[in-house]
Order: structure tokens, then sequence, then C-alpha cells
């Protein structure tokens, strides 16, 4: 049996039907109303978590260009390198070929910082950076929900919510690079780090442990937790509470972290 258009009607029940489009406007959503956000139908959440991870190495990249743009920026962290050069060089940790080598390597560096190498690192970093906040936010909140719900969302959903959480931190680095730029110095940010300056305008272990504590990434947490608990019908403050709990699990990841590369440096 055939229709009028000449297509049968078999071939008509049999046809594939249209994918559901993702929900691209959760990037925005997620700002004002997390909670409906994540009462909402997640479509296709692997375009969600592919396309948050793209906003983040754009934003990454984006912020870092804006923050090296600043001579007095450069300057700074020049100085800081060198003056780390020298002490491998007093404590004999470096031979006088590789202090040469390196010395010549870093002037070139400095003299013109915005390379395409140096956006191609940049790249790399945030996308290494995206993906394990993307994959371990959304596996961390996912943990919560699984325990307190006996129908969570799935992982890919909650990993979705955190891959729109990108929208807030990505502006946040936006605003960080623009601080820096504007200061001349890498301790500006929206964060306790801009109201600690030790006893040098360089940085130090306390002040990128500080900095960790970006208020743009509190907001983070807390909104794709609000969303995650919405997800799995729970109410707003299950919600704070679980991006609180991921926030500190993050951050004494990244703290850690942080002082154990610091300790590393300082032994080179």
């Amino acid at each position: 049996m055939t229709s009028q258009n000449g297509n049968s009607t078999e071939d008509n029940a049999t046809s594939p039907q249209a994918q559901p489009k993702p929900n691209y406007g959760g990037f925005l959503q997620i700002f004002s109303a997390p909670v409906q956000l994540g009462r909402q139908p997640i479509q296709r959440g692997g375009a969600i978590v592919a396309t948050g991870l793209l906003l983040y190495v754009l934003c990454f990249t984006v912020a870092q260009v804006i923050a090296t743009s600043s001579p007095a920026v450069v300057e700074a962290n020049a100085r800081q390198m060198f003056e780390s050069l020298e002490r491998a060089k007093a404590d004999s940790l470096i031979t006088e070929e590789d202090y040469s080598a390196n010395r010549e390597s870093m002037e070139a560096y400095f003299a013109d910082p915005i390379t395409p190498g140096y956006i191609t690192q940049q790249v790399t970093t945030g996308f290494v950076g995206g993906l394990f906040y993307i994959l371990l936010l959304g596996g961390i909140l996912w943990l919560f929900v699984r325990l307190l719900t006996e129908s969570p969302p799935s992982f890919i959903d909650v990993a979705a919510l955190a891959g729109y959480g990108v929208a807030i931190g990505g502006l946040g680095m936006i605003v960080t690079g623009l601080m820096q730029a504007a200061g001349g110095s890498l301790l500006y940010s929206p964060s306790p780090a801009l109201l600690y300056t030790g006893e040098t305008d360089q940085l130090d272990v306390v002040t990128v442990i500080l900095m960790n504590a970006n208020v743009f990434d509190i907001w983070k947490y807390l909104a794709v937790g609000i969303a995650a608990a919405a997800a799995a019908g729970m109410n707003s403050s299950r919600g704070i509470l679980f991006g609180l709990m991921a926030f500190i699990i993050m951050f004494a990841f990244v703290s850690v972290t942080t002082v154990l590369n610091f300790m590393a440096m300082n032994l080179m």
C-alpha cells in the first residue's frame, strides 16, 4: 500500500524519528534558574558535555591571553621564573650549560609570550582541566544523589548539568583575566587572594590556594548542586549542601596538588 506521495505506509512507519535537540539555553538558565533547569529532561547529555568542554577551553584560553597581554603581568612572571632559575644554579641543581640554555629560552619566551605555541599550550591545558572538572564534579554529585534516591538521574545527565556550570566558571575566568591585566598582577582575582599579598608581589603557595576559592567557582558548584538535586526530585537546600560538599572536595584536592607542585619547584 502506497500513500499519495508515492511512499509506502510501511516506510513511513519505520522511518527514524528526529533526534531531540540539546537544550543549549541551559548555559544561560544555570545562572538564574538552576532548579527549573534540573527539572527539565536532559536531551543528548553527551552533546551538552562536549559543548561545556569547548566553552571551558575557550574561556580559559581567552582569560590567559588577556592576562598575558599585560606587560606588568609578564614582567612579574618573568621575575619569578628567573629567580627560581638563579636559586637552582646557586644550589648546584643545574649545570652552567643548562642554566645558560634555560635563561636564553626564557628570555626569548618573555620577549614575545603570546605565540601560536602558547595558544596551543593553553588550549591543551584548558581541555584537560575542563574534562577533569566536568567528569569529576559530575561523578561526585551523581554519587550524592545515587546514595539518597532510588531513581537517580543517569551519570551523563548529571555530567551535563556540570557542563552547564562551565558558563558560570567561564565568566569567572574572564573576570579574573581582566582583573589581572588591569591590576598588572596575577594576585588579582575575585577570591580571598585579593586580600592577601604576603611579603611579596609574586605568587606563593598560600595565594594560589586562596585563588582556588574564586567566588564564581563557589557559585558554579552551588548552582550545579541545586540543579542535580532538582533532577533527583530533592529540594534546593539539599542541592546547596551537595554543592558545598563538592566544592570542599575539589578545593582540598587542588590545594594538595598546589602544595606538591610548589614543593617540587623548590626541589628543582
